[in-house]
């Protein structure tokens, strides 16, 4: 029986190895996966940012692999609920400069607007 899955190819390989590695890092090989809560999940997701300095896109990425990790120990019974389900892979909290003829240059977390439909001006921001 071949060590590796057929199906897995090198590079979905290297990422599920590195996502591990992270997760070792951070969590001990000697902590029970039962004791990971979801505070230790949004942690661990803050310290890829802050401690590993890594983008948003690496971080989604490992996240997602965490993600698939825990599902798949859920489902054999090794965790009864997976910490990173709420875990979200890109951080949400988008500033936006809103520009409108009563509110110009105020600034609104996505989600926070005072109205439903607004022109947006990237040109201004892109200078």
């Amino acid at each position: 029986m071949p060590e590796h899955s057929p199906r897995v190819g090198e590079y979905c390989r290297r990422n599920l190895e590195n996502s591990k590695s992270c997760l070792l890092e951070y969590f001990t090989a000697e902590e029970s996966l039962k004791g990971i809560s979801s505070d230790d999940a949004q942690a661990y997701r803050l310290w890829l940012a802050d401690s590993k300095g890594f983008a948003q896109a690496t971080i989604a990425q490992h996240v997602k692999k965490t993600k698939q990790f825990f599902l798949a120990a859920l489902k054999v019974g090794v965790v009864d609920k997976s910490p990173f389900s709420e875990v979200l892979m890109v951080e949400r909290s988008i500033e936006l400069n809103i520009e409108t003829p009563t509110n110009a240059g105020e600034r609104y977390a996505w989600g926070q607007s005072p109205r439903k439909t607004l022109r947006l001006s990237l040109a201004k921001s892109m200078t």
